[in-house]
């Protein structure tokens, strides 16, 4: 005897299973590049660190605290 929903909860189930695999292969991948992303974030923001202290330097020979005269 064959029931109707039998099909669509069957489809229903492999949907599931299939968007929690690909869930899963996702969220692996994702954080693999947020890894990624944080390492050039934080390789750009040590970059832009040392050119503001260069430039600091450069433009404030004397440090700011030094005594006038």
């Amino acid at each position: 005897a064959h029931v109707p929903g039998d099909d669509e909860s069957k489809a229903v189930l492999d949907a599931f299973f299939l968007g929690k695999a690909l869930a899963e292969a996702l969220t692996e991948r994702a954080e693999s590049v947020v890894g990624e992303v944080f390492s050039v974030v934080g390789q750009w923001q040590a970059e832009q660190q040392k050119q503001v202290q260069e430039f600091q330097v450069r433009h404030n020979p004397r440090p700011c605290f030094a005594p006038h005269g």
